[in-house]
């Protein structure tokens, strides 16, 4: 819920692949970062000590910092969801592009979409339809996946 306090960019040039935040965690700046306050509010610290180990949950937005002149700090990212193709992140690019600039009622109609058919899947989308009609409304089978992406790949391609 912090996500607009962070000051998120670049997201594809990045230190370590993933998108980081812009703020200095050790010395914010918030007369150019007013927002970051909120976040300072809403988070938490903890001190490991030798041996100990955290959990961070999915997207949580995390910084470390070693505090003594020996460390070793070992990081993991384990999701139990395997991305490879299907990664969340590869979605969330396209649709900056292809909806983030369109005008503020298409983008409110397209939000009602994704809302949906993307993140209320709690709820059957495809309940109407025929089985063999509910394609990515229903459950799909690793090669009806790859078709799936296959579709993609040829919906992306520069025509000629």
């Amino acid at each position: 819920e912090q996500v607009a306090n962070l000051y998120i960019g670049p997201l594809l040039n990045t230190p370590g692949g993933a998108p980081i935040s812009t703020v200095d965690l050790r010395e914010p700046d918030l007369e150019r970062h007013r927002r970051f306050r909120q976040a300072l509010e809403a988070a938490r610290e903890a001190v490991l000590e030798p041996g100990d180990a955290i959990y961070m949950p999915a997207l949580w937005w995390h910084g470390v910092e070693a505090l003594d002149d020996l460390n070793v700090l070992v990081n993991y990212w384990w999701n139990e969801v395997p991305l490879g193709a299907d990664n969340p992140f590869h979605s969330l690019l396209h649709a900056m592009l292809a909806v983030a600039r369109l005008p503020a009622d298409q983008r409110r109609s397209w939000g009602a979409i994704f809302d949906h058919l993307v993140f209320e899947r709690d709820t059957d989308t495809g309940g109407h339809l025929p089985a063999d009609l509910k394609d990515v409304q229903g459950s799909l089978t690793g090669d009806e996946r790859a078709q799936v992406r296959q579709w993609l790949a040829n919906q992306l391609s520069p025509k000629r």
